[in-house]
């Protein structure tokens, strides 16, 4: 029998295992036993290196990873089963008497928890703490994340066995040609009972194949079993990018869904990252409390409060990903510049020489928000000011009307809804649509199926539609009226609370969204007809007589591509694809820069 073993067993905070790193070798140790991390040196040349590491990742994975490629044409049967097949004999099981949990498999997405003999010492991989949690505030939150197991498999019919639970396993693998591809998109759930749940994966040949588990949640594994002469190996080890957030980085889903398909894996995917840990806790905020419990981030991430800090939260990584803000929205622009800036400051103390990417603050699903943007703009200001070459920042809200989360139109209104093109856009700046435009004559923002947005008139009773740009993307586009650009009379000055338009407004009186040429955002009625604009609060900084208006009760709102309309906070799978892509690519378009 073949073993290993993912070294002390974690059940409570007084016999958590001393996380180690040793920057001689790169390796992280836990108890005298590796648990399989490999971590950037502390010299401005090493940072230099992990930029260039994450460009060619990038060039690499962005186009061909599991979140963008298809799912496998001819993938292997899954088959769950209540017993082990019979020549199933070589097994690789958890739990070890000795040996190395790493030596075999490379678990990413968290560490190693063992969950004791009554869940047939199993493991689960938890990448973050609660405040209101028992057993060492670390059991409570193994319902809260998305590992992947990596092996290297040599077998025609390898067998993994699982914990049962509601939720499921999917399966990756590599093929020569395509890159990494689920088997599935649906998790196969393993709802046998206890212990006796295999999941089989059935390829009619013996090959080495990388083969990548990926668990939803609280999902814990015992083990993988092989025929005989068969062999497991674990993959070489790679890059660590730890998200540090709230429950957005969580991959929690609007409407449902799987935290593997939240933007931190996604992003993680893109980029080619191996090991990526949503370390996300829902509620919480630098300066919000976390839902149900005593923590804010800055909490989280100090032993003396959180002894887990260190090894489950923010373990060692080669790039951290400083991703809150959202909660953080009913706070002011100056408690937020101070707390960002000392919440940074705090994990720049711990590790130095960690490259830091700081993603702003996300809008929502009723597309820009003065609150948001404002938010997005005091993390901004709290990069600034620390003003390390270890930070790259990636704005968010404060894009404005084209921010990674605008909405696309609440299609329960007549300027708003969906249109049909009659044949994929390719590379095209035009197409026919399958019926005549309903809507009202005007200017409607269009969004695409990858969520990029174009400005443009549609005619009413017209079956032609153009844009300035090609765009190559589906049949399926996004629109929203009583949206568009507007001049003021005067570029308006920091401070400012009013400002006219050049002429009579011409959309319909209401409540609009005014997005500056900064990317603040602030709310205003403004009656058609009329010059007149004015909002609450003070403008932050100068912006030009260019401004866009989009009404608050017709567009953006409901986002119909990247949100589900039950939950306006959390995107939904399409807005976390969304979100992912959209920071790799502002990341790359930085880096290339750095």
């Amino acid at each position: 029998m073949t073993t290993f073993n993912p070294g002390a067993s974690v059940t409570s905070s007084s016999n958590l295992a001393q996380v180690q790193y040793d920057p001689l070798t790169g390796a992280l140790s836990a108890a005298g036993q590796n648990v399989g991390a490999t971590i950037q040196t502390t010299t401005a040349a090493s940072t230099s290196r992990l930029w260039d590491k994450l460009r060619r990742g990038y060039e690499i994975s962005r186009f061909v990873n599991p979140h963008i490629s298809a799912v496998m044409s001819s993938p292997p049967t899954v088959t769950l089963l209540a017993t082990l097949p019979p020549q199933s004999t070589n097994s690789y099981p958890c739990l070890a008497v000795s040996g190395n949990f790493s030596a075999q498999i490379y678990a990413t997405g968290g560490t190693p928890f063992f969950r004791g003999a009554g869940l047939a010492n199993s493991y689960g991989f938890p990448a973050t703490s609660v405040s209101n949690a028992s057993s060492g505030n670390i059991v409570s939150n193994l319902a809260a994340m998305a590992w992947r197991v990596k092996v290297l498999v040599d077998a025609i019919d390898p067998v993994f066995q699982f914990v049962n639970n509601t939720v499921g396993a999917r399966f990756i693998v590599i093929t020569p040609g395509a890159g990494a591809q689920y088997v599935n998109i649906t998790p196969t759930i393993p709802s046998n009972g206890g212990a006796n749940n295999w999941i089989q994966l059935t390829f009619g040949s013996r090959a080495l194949r990388e083969i990548w588990v990926e668990g939803i949640q609280s999902l814990s594994l015992i083990g993988m079993t092989v025929r005989n002469g068969e062999t497991i190996q674990p993959v070489p080890t790679g890059l660590r990018m730890t998200f540090i957030g709230d429950s957005i980085a969580q991959g929690t889903i609007g409407g449902g869904g799987y935290n593997g398909d939240g933007f931190a894996l996604v992003m993680g995917d893109c980029l080619g990252i191996s090991d990526v840990r949503m370390s996300g806790i829902g509620g919480q905020g630098v300066q919000a409390i976390e839902t149900g419990g005593t923590w804010n981030l800055p909490a989280r991430l100090s032993p003396s409060v959180n002894p887990n800090a260190f090894i489950y939260d923010a373990p060692p990584s080669d790039v951290f990903v400083f991703c809150m803000g959202v909660n953080d929205t009913p706070f002011t622009y100056a408690s937020n510049v101070s707390a960002y800036t000392n919440c940074i400051k705090q994990l720049q103390a711990q590790y130095p020489s960690t490259p830091i990417i700081v993603i702003g603050c996300p809008g929502n699903d009723s597309g820009p928000q003065e609150s948001n943007a404002t938010t997005d703009f005091a993390i901004a200001a709290a990069v600034s000011a620390i003003n390390s070459s270890n930070i790259v920042y990636i704005q968010d809200a404060s894009l404005g009307q084209f921010c990674f989360e605008t909405g696309t139109g609440n299609s329960t209104t007549p300027t708003s809804g969906v249109l049909t093109a009659t044949a994929t856009i390719m590379g095209a700046t035009s197409c026919t649509l399958t019926a005549p435009f309903a809507g009202p004559t005007g200017s409607y923002t269009i969004t695409f199926g990858d969520g990029s947005q174009k400005q443009t008139t549609i005619t009413n009773a017209s079956t032609t539609l153009s844009w300035t740009g090609a765009v190559t993307e589906g049949v399926t586009i996004y629109y929203g009226g009583q949206a568009g650009l507007k001049t003021f009379t005067a570029a308006v000055a920091a401070g400012a609370t009013s400002a006219t338009l050049s002429s009579g407004f011409g959309f319909t009186t209401g409540p609009y969204l005014v997005c500056f040429s900064t990317g603040e955002v602030r709310l205003a009625t403004i009656t058609n007809g009329q010059t007149a604009v004015s909002w609450i609060d003070p403008l932050l900084f100068p912006a030009t007589l260019n401004v866009y208006v989009a009404n608050q009760t017709t567009c953006p709102g409901n986002n119909d591509i990247g949100y589900n309309a039950a939950d306006a906070v959390h995107p939904a799978v399409a807005g976390h694809l969304i979100r992912g892509r959209a920071y790799a690519d502002a990341l790359y378009g930085i880096l290339k820069n750095v």
